[in-house]
């Protein structure tokens, strides 16, 4: 019988988490979480700290998927060329 309340307690619990946890779409989820915060109570973030950060969301744009592009790596006079 404890075996069942505990299953029970656990699941109920597991439903609830799934059910109330905030919806993440996937643009801007990642880019959220390494967005440097404000210090809490002004402590002082390290320079480095910081700049990390900012590496870190450079790298996540830089690794987005980005739609496909026909043009893309052409140079501007092939474009102009094309369009005339």
């Amino acid at each position: 019988m404890t075996l069942l309340v505990t299953l029970f307690v656990i699941v109920t619990f597991s439903l609830l988490g799934y059910y109330y946890a905030p919806r993440h779409t996937e643009e801007g989820w990642e880019v959220d979480r390494l967005r440097p915060r404000d210090p809490l109570g002004n402590l002082p973030v390290s320079h480095y700290d910081e700049q990390r950060l900012f590496r870190d969301i450079a790298a996540v744009y830089a690794r987005r998927e980005e739609p496909d592009d026909p043009r893309r790596g052409e140079s501007p006079e092939r474009r102009r060329e094309s369009s005339a």
